[in-house]
């Protein structure tokens, strides 16, 4: 059993919000949240306990938007596309208050000054530059850090093992999301993504995560490490130190790549009772983690929720399911597929190797992406990815 240790960097975050619920600057207004969806189900908590009303919530990232209205904010009704925002917000509304939580302020303020909305009218939760600064490794100098090219070629070298194995134990395995996309049209790396996904089936991937053994790689899941904070699983390079900030927490872990489960998924009337339990596990998740504390009752719920999403991998049967996919993120309006899109596969270039996939990746390309071949917009076209690499 490999142990995290884990350092809760959150504690602003709960007293601004205790603030703002609590020295008037909430009263008499129209309250519009404008963050990161995994804290604006928090900032509601605080803001309906405090006995204010919520008119509006929008997570100013477009690509989020059906997710979040089906997941996180399922339960309420005011959620708002952003590119909606500027319809809400002119002409201009003295009562508005816009709180803010979001990784990209600078970009929040420029685009609601232009809307007539300045700081007297905007709240900040949360302070994500401290949140980075806290999680900086000041003893490590920058000629010790990783350029984004470097972590790519170890996160290469990392999925190299990742085939290699699976092809002499036989276990079934495919590219996935980002890292599929990018093979199918770059050939390789998406130019600005800076990380490696791929599937395996439930079962192969319990043989992997209980199975693999190498000199420098370690396996983790929520099974076989303390203090996992993904569902899915990893496969870590253990020379190297990645400094991740995932907010509201640190773990150090190592240049790595994201391995996901694929599992059966109902077709026939239980399939919007499942997905809600399926949504209702990943904000339970969630909240976990917002809450985090080392202590054992923590522990003990963390391991409840574990076994949980545990259970609903293996509800239905993989193999003789009409359906398949990956739902842990509770994204399964994109990350479930007709189970006939997994009973071929073929082989596909990435970085200059042949790995498998599955043969109808356009099929699977198109659910996730939609016009999957047509290039984002230059803005759209950074790095999402707050990381920090250097060897041990």
């Amino acid at each position: 059993m490999y142990k995290l240790e884990i350092r809760n960097i959150n504690d602003n975050f709960y007293k601004n919000l205790e603030r703002i619920t609590t020295d008037g600057t909430l009263d008499n207004k129209k309250i519009v949240i404008y963050g990161d969806y995994r804290t604006s189900e928090h900032i509601m908590g605080a803001i309906y306990k405090a006995g204010y009303e919520i008119a509006k919530v929008v997570d100013p990232n477009s690509r989020r938007n059906e997710s979040v209205k089906q997941g996180i904010l399922s339960s309420f009704n005011g959620y708002l596309d952003p590119v909606n925002l500027e319809d809400y917000l002119v002409p201009h509304n003295d009562d508005i208050i816009l709180v803010l939580a979001t990784r990209e302020p600078d970009k929040a303020y420029r685009r609601l000054e232009k809307l007539g909305y300045y700081k007297q009218q905007i709240v900040e939760v949360e302070d994500f530059k401290e949140v980075y600064r806290l999680a900086s490794i000041p003893m490590v100098s920058e000629d010790k850090l990783y350029s984004v090219s470097e972590m790519k070629k170890r996160e290469f070298e990392i999925l190299c093992a990742w085939d290699d194995y699976c092809n002499k134990e036989g276990l079934r395995h495919y590219l996935a999301f980002g890292t599929l996309l990018g093979a199918i049209r770059h050939k390789g790396f998406i130019p600005w993504d800076d990380d490696i996904d791929v599937f395996m089936p439930i079962e192969d991937y319990n043989k992997f995560m209980r199975d693999f053994k190498h000199e420098y790689y370690v396996a983790y899941n929520i099974n076989n490490t303390d203090n996992f904070y993904h569902t899915l699983g990893r496969l870590v390079d253990t020379r190297t130190v990645l400094e991740d900030v995932k907010y509201p927490f640190k773990a150090m872990l190592g240049v790595n790549i994201d391995i996901f489960p694929v599992c059966g998924f109902p077709e026939d009337e239980n399939v919007a009772e499942f997905t809600s339990e399926v949504l209702n596990n990943s904000k339970d998740w969630d909240n976990l983690w917002y809450n985090y504390q080392d202590s054992d009752e923590w522990r003990k719920r963390y391991r409840a929720v574990a076994d949980r999403i545990n259970d609903t991998m293996v509800r239905y049967n993989y193999d003789s399911s009409g359906k398949r996919g990956c739902f842990l993120s509770g994204k399964v309006d994109t990350d479930v597929y007709p189970a006939e899109v997994f009973d071929e596969t073929v082989m596909v270039s990435f970085e200059g190797r042949e790995f498998p996939t599955v043969k109808d990746y356009d099929r699977m390309l198109t659910i996730k992406y939609g016009d999957y071949m047509a290039l984002p917009s230059e803005q759209e076209r950074t790095l999402k990815h707050t990381f920090i690499v250097y060897d041990k």
